[in-house]
């Protein structure tokens, strides 16, 4: 087997294990079982399960910022409809990366090395963004004033839940976000809970945060 063909194998099948079985669950073995190669392979073109497991999350990340930044750029007409487009933007690259998304939100619930260099590098730089956003639209009159901190976890939480638990969306409302209408349907449900939680237009001022 030529070399590059067994290194595309190996990500083919390191994605799938760790997709299913998350990091700790996985085994250098398992993985070279799946890719039909020698696991000595493994060591020479990644060095190991950890560096094999990084080499697949980083991109992803890297991406999944980009987008963020770019989202975010420049002036806007209108702060709502630029965290609509931001969240419609990272739910399509997620769909598009949907095993590499899954398994690294799986790793993100556990405390290790990694998971906290991803954090200071990648995922406070997401924060800092979505706070920015979030206080923009507050001081256009936008959004009504909420704790910034809650507002950016429940954004981000309907960002990632889908690629998080997509068993439990599965199992217990045949939603799949791998199919093709479900990122629309879904975004249209986000529209409706945010206009009313958060944005100032709508008519439900009287529920609207009180300290």
């Amino acid at each position: 087997m030529q070399r590059g063909m067994a290194k595309e194998k190996i990500v083919e099948a390191a994605t799938w294990l760790f997709h299913m079985n998350g990091f700790n669950g996985t085994t250098v073995r398992e993985i070279a079982a799946r890719a039909n190669v020698n696991g000595a392979l493994i060591s020479y073109h990644f060095g190991g399960k950890k560096e094999l497991f990084e080499q697949l999350s980083i991109p992803f990340f890297e991406g999944y910022i980009e987008i963020v930044d770019r989202s975010l750029e420049g002036e806007c007409e209108s702060v709502e409809e630029r965290l609509f487009l931001l969240i419609r933007q990272l739910l399509a690259y997620q769909t598009k990366h949907l095993f590499i998304a899954r398994m690294v939100h799986r790793e993100l619930t556990h405390d290790s090395t990694f998971v906290r260099e991803i954090m200071a590098t990648y995922l406070r730089k997401e924060m800092y963004q979505l706070e920015n956003l979030v206080k923009l639209g507050m001081k256009r009159g936008e959004f009504q004033k909420q704790p910034v901190q809650y507002i950016v976890i429940q954004i981000r939480s309907f960002i990632t839940m889908p690629y998080m638990s997509p068993h439990y969306f599965q199992e217990m409302y045949q939603l799949n976000p791998s199919e093709p209408h479900f990122i629309e349907r879904y975004l249209e449900h986000i529209k409706r809970v945010i206009k009313r939680w958060l944005c100032s237009s709508t008519e439900s001022h009287s529920s609207a945060y009180r300290p």
